[in-house]
């Protein structure tokens, strides 16, 4: 029985790690193992799947942006925690190991090239970090890594290796579906009327988000609802200070509903998306909306300029540009026919590129290409 040896670093559950969890029926008939930092809502959502879990302590410390101390916490367990990882490999008769984010990158190569098995990397997000970034560039040209896999050509093009394969994020279609039953009873215990015209946007509180676009956006359309479904980062000040501008710069017909575990209903609930982000691989409610039948504004970021087909399923518009987005938004409000045949196209889109199941079978096979390469070696 094949094994796989998925590596990760939170115990909570946000996007990447909920994709994790998506991607293991895929390897049904697997041993299945996943290494953590310790117990949680992941690793305990990972024993439900079916899978094995390994708690073994590591730092935490920045992504996006990395400090001394990130730096150095990041140093000193490099060497100590490659090394856990390759013994773990080789106790468990692992036959490839899966770093599912970047902060696993580095140790989870390491570890790939001492116990001399295939590395595949599952890429996230864009490395802003310039010493990060070339670190990363280093590593991913070592034998070791296999595949590079990431939702949008951006994502993989960051590192500079041939060995990118895009696969495109996907949704439960089952799960995100349109649902009138959901709008009905949502508008009606949030007080908002059938009639209204309802925009979601759904991120954390940080700058790359651009909910300040949003906001600027919504003070020029007293008539739009606009509901923000995520919390700043209260271990991040940058964060914490850029929530308190929104609050405070916003117009009464806001809503910051905070971080939300029932994000499928609320986006039955509303009649368009609005993704405002400055970079992204995804991001992941791009096809969770699609999947609902919405209608999808965005900046052209990650994903959106391959999936979204001006006047069709949605519009593009340029970072910063709230000329552009209220025009789009005006367009969709006074034309509710036409706002609703773009979210029907963009609901047979999602059938037919972003279901789960299309995603678990194109990473499978990129697993198993990997694993012939490295078998005839």
């Amino acid at each position: 029985m094949p094994s796989i040896l998925f590596l990760e670093v939170l115990t909570e559950i946000k996007g990447g790690q909920r994709m994790l969890l998506d991607l293991m029926p895929a390897f049904s008939g697997w041993e299945r193992h996943v290494v953590v930092p310790g117990l949680g809502p992941l690793s305990d959502e990972v024993e439900r799947a079916g899978g094995l879990v390994h708690v073994m302590p590591m730092a935490q410390y920045g992504l996006l942006t990395k400090g001394a101390l990130d730096v150095l916490a990041f140093a000193r367990e490099l060497g100590s925690l490659s090394r856990r990882v390759a013994k773990l490999s080789r106790q468990l008769g692992a036959d490839v190991l899966f770093a599912n984010s970047s902060r696993a990158f580095a140790w989870g190569t390491l570890a790939a090239q001492q116990a001399r098995l295939p590395m595949i990397w599952q890429a996230h997000n864009l490395l802003v970090d310039a010493k990060t970034l070339h670190l990363t560039r280093t590593l991913a040209r070592l034998p070791a890594v296999q595949r590079i896999i990431g939702y949008s050509p951006s994502a993989t093009r960051q590192f500079h290796t041939g060995k990118g394969a895009t696969v495109p994020l996907a949704v439960d279609l089952t799960t995100y579906r349109p649902s009138e039953t959901n709008r009905s009873q949502l508008r009606a215990a949030m007080g908002i009327s059938p009639e209204t015209f309802v925009v979601a946007h759904v991120g954390d509180l940080i700058p790359l988000k651009g909910q300040t676009l949003l906001v600027e956006a919504a003070g020029q359309l007293p008539q739009v609802r606009f509901l923000v479904l995520g919390a700043p980062r209260q271990d991040q000040p940058s964060s914490v200070g850029y929530a308190n501008d929104l609050y405070a710069g916003a117009s009464s017909n806001v809503g910051f509903l905070g971080e939300r575990h029932d994000v499928p209903e609320i986006l039955a609930a509303v009649d368009a998306l609005v993704i405002t982000s400055t970079q992204e691989t995804g991001p992941r409610v791009l096809a969770e909306a699609m999947a609902t039948a919405l209608p999808v504004i965005s900046t052209k970021v990650g994903m959106a300029p391959d999936l979204l087909r001006p006047g069709e399923t949605g519009y593009l518009i340029e970072q910063n540009d709230a000329a552009g987005l209220i025009a789009c938004l005006q367009a969709l409000a006074a034309d509710r026919a036409s706002a609703k045949m773009m979210g029907l196209n963009a609901r047979r889109l999602a059938e037919d590129e972003l279901s789960i199941e299309r995603y678990r079978i194109r990473v499978r096979s990129l697993v198993e290409e990997a694993l012939a390469i490295a078998s005839e070696r």
